[in-house]
């Protein structure tokens, strides 16, 4: 899994981890030790909407994504 990897590389190297989380990873990263830092709205911009642009912005709905930090030391591998 690359998460285990990037916890155990973060961990040998003393390092904090920083990473932008989605909405379904969110709760993945809180299990391991992350701790939210902002909440971001990722809004889509194009100079020429058109009738397909906007069929699409309206059934995405809301992106967000969640950046979240592990601090340095606290990393943690579990067996998922």
């Amino acid at each position: 899994m690359l998460l285990k990897w990037g916890l155990e590389t973060a961990k040998r190297l003393n390092l904090e981890f920083w990473l932008d989380a989605s909405e379904l990873g969110k709760p993945l990263y809180e299990k391991y030790g992350f701790k939210l830092v902002e909440r971001n709205h990722v809004i889509p911009k194009t100079d020429h909407p058109d009738e397909k642009w906007n069929q699409i912005e309206a059934d995405m709905g809301e992106i967000v994504v969640w950046t979240m930090w592990l601090p340095q030391g606290e990393a943690t591998v579990g067996e998922d």
